[in-house]
């Protein structure tokens, strides 16, 4: 969707992760900015974009890349903002081990020359980060699940 926005509260990458004690990782939110600005307007017609990956490392080396299938590019030449989820049952996750690094960049070599990756963040989930059952508007924004910071974001985003 348009916009060039990212919340502050997620991560600037690469994020490093750190195994809690009493808290499982229950899913991973990238969040980034794309722009097409020199991708020619004939080339986008049914384009899927597969030049946002994800890779995981250790102190030496990868140990899981993935890529980020997005369906569809924008008829305009302005930003637009992505956002993927991984969830429990997905390889990013089971991966990630502790003191393993999250990474989020551009394909190299790009699938779509033209196409830049911009402002990448990560947001680790942990359970009970989104659990929270009843009326969040009373709660002070600090204390938002993560569904209610993103809808938030979404409804008061300057797209």
């Amino acid at each position: 969707m348009p916009g060039s926005r990212v919340p502050d509260w997620f991560t600037e990458e690469p994020v490093v992760f750190s195994k809690r004690r009493n808290s499982e990782l229950k899913g991973i939110i990238c969040f980034g900015v794309l722009s097409f600005k020199n991708v020619p307007e004939n080339q986008r017609e049914g384009l899927q974009l597969e030049d946002v990956q994800g890779k995981i490392l250790n102190l030496t080396s990868e140990v899981f890349r993935t890529t980020f299938r997005l369906l569809g590019a924008p008829r305009r030449n302005e930003e637009h903002i992505f956002l993927r989820r991984f969830g429990g049952r997905t390889p990013l996750l089971f991966e990630l081990k502790d003191r393993y690094s999250l990474h989020l960049q551009r394909r190299n070599p790009p699938r779509i020359e033209g196409m830049e990756v911009n402002n990448c963040r990560i947001l680790l989930v942990f359970c009970g980060d989104d659990d929270y059952e009843g009326d969040e508007e009373s709660l002070d924004e600090t204390q938002y699940s993560v569904s209610q910071k993103l809808a938030k974001f979404f409804n008061f985003a300057d797209v």
